[in-house]
């Protein structure tokens, strides 16, 4: 596994030739494009999912109201009451929601699959409701919930083995054995997962192949892995088992890094309602029709939407720490360290360090804004003080470094694609929804868990925006 993919490869000749490819794939235009519209596409089956538990919760209200006017014609108090509960808020677990929005739109965009993670829930929701349950399609929803079991048991065990296998001294290692033993079951479910989608990978190659040429392929992430790694600059194409790798690395990194980051967004233009505002006043500026579908190249007129997004990142990093390993003998900090020797750097500490930032503990998306205004003239007044890319800033007088998808080589290739993929979900959201916390005294329930902060919970109200007038 440390010689596969990109993630966890510690061979440097295949890690870069995969992540080339992979980079390849993810900039490349039509599959941005399609990337946007799909996620579109899927927020209103999402939007339905959250109608239809509201109108049988209506249903269900009118009921109870229609049993209790044969009881009391004469209780004016009892319509009164139903009328106000029929017209609340909806109130739903943001977080639960989005994870598995994210996990069918990963899956989907790499596989053309979909999980049904989002129908499986809504099913669990409505377990006591049969009326309203999706029906006649158990064993679709069975079989996916399957290879979704299958593959978190699968990135369980390769966090497992990524961070504390791999850490130990050589002398723990020997009972690597009575590890495998232990995990099992993981093991199993690993391997299940990875010749699921070695099976995958090997029938759209066949299918690539007996395309004619002439044939525009769509544009999901295994065809453009596949296409991208027939002719590279190394003289040879990515074999099946490359590319499986570098589909369990798009899926394992990206699900919980966006799904997490969204959750966080939430919270904080909650908790700063001002902030919450203006960023809709932007997407209004750029979209006047909540129905209207927008295109990936719009999003780069959301200045002050990324700016918030960056800042939630810096400010409550998904990834606290982040992990590299020498590949060579070298003295740090006064101690001569071996090759092999993995270093844990602490994110969360160079994002919220007051040497870095002017008041870091202040929410404050205006700072990369400012970052945003100022980069091409810096470009151009100090070529040697600025570092070419959306989230670092140097110069002399202050340095903003924010590193949410990782440093140096080894951060993340797809990067650009994640702030795409959630600016996306931004706009979705708030150019329809008005949102609110449940509890607006409350703290973010977090469970950090092999390297990840995860969002556990975060029950939020929300109401259509042509209903409210922005008041709370």
């Amino acid at each position: 596994m440390n010689e596969m993919g990109i993630y966890s490869n510690h061979e440097y000749s295949s890690w870069k030739f995969n992540r080339n490819v992979l980079i390849k794939c993810v900039t490349l235009p039509k599959f941005l494009k399609e990337i946007v519209i799909e996620l579109q596409e899927q927020f209103k089956e999402l939007e339905n999912y959250w109608n239809d538990i509201e109108s049988a919760k209506s249903d269900s209200v009118k009921s109870d109201s229609n049993n209790q006017k044969s009881n009391f014609k004469n209780d004016s108090s009892t319509t009164n009451s139903t009328k106000k509960v029929r017209n609340e808020d909806k109130i739903i677990d943001i977080s639960k929601w989005i994870k598995c929005f994210t996990l069918d739109i990963f899956l989907q965009s790499i596989t053309r699959e979909k999980s049904f993670s989002m129908a499986n829930y809504y099913n669990q929701i409505m377990k006591d409701d049969e009326e309203n349950k999706l029906k006649g399609i158990e064993p679709i929803l069975d079989k996916n919930d399957l290879f979704v079991s299958k593959f978190k048991n699968s990135l369980w065990l390769l966090n497992q083995f990524n961070f504390k296998l791999i850490g130990l001294p050589n002398f723990f290692k020997k009972f690597f054995l009575v590890y495998k033993l232990y995990y099992r079951k993981y093991f199993d479910d690993y391997w299940w997962f990875h010749e699921s989608l070695l099976r995958i990978v090997r029938a759209r190659r066949l299918e690539i192949s007996n395309s004619p040429k002439e044939q525009d392929l769509k544009a999901d992430m295994l065809t453009c892995l596949i296409n991208s790694g027939l002719k590279t600059d190394d003289g040879r194409s990515t074999t099946d088992e490359e590319i499986v790798f570098m589909m369990k690395d798009y899926l394992s990194e990206g699900i919980g890094t966006i799904s997490n980051t969204f959750s966080y967004i939430i919270y904080y233009i909650c908790k700063y309602p001002t902030i919450k505002y203006r960023m809709i006043e932007e997407i209004d500026s750029l979209y006047n029709n909540q129905n209207d579908t927008f295109t990936y190249f719009i999003l780069a007129k959301l200045y002050y939407c990324e700016a918030v997004i960056k800042e939630v990142s810096r400010i409550h990093s998904v990834y606290p720490l982040i992990s590299r390993i020498s590949n060579e003998k070298d003295n740090i900090g006064g101690y001569t360290w071996d090759n092999g020797q993995m270093f844990c750097i602490n994110l969360h500490a160079i994002h919220n360090h007051k040497y870095n930032w002017n008041n870091p503990e202040e929410f404050d998306p205006e700072r990369f804004l400012y970052l945003e205004e100022k980069k091409a003239e810096e470009k151009e007044l100090n070529e040697k003080d600025y570092i070419g890319n959306s989230f670092v800033r140097k110069n002399i007088n202050i340095k903003d470094p924010l590193f949410s998808f990782g440093i140096g080589l080894r951060s993340c290739p797809a990067k650009n694609l994640a702030m795409i993929i959630l600016k996306t979900m931004v706009v979705m959201f708030l150019r329809k929804y008005d949102v609110i916390l449940m509890d607006k005294n409350s703290e973010l329930q977090i469970n950090y868990n092999n390297m990840l902060n995860n969002c556990e919970e975060l029950k939020v109200k929300i109401r259509p925006r042509h209903n409210n007038n922005n008041n709370q």
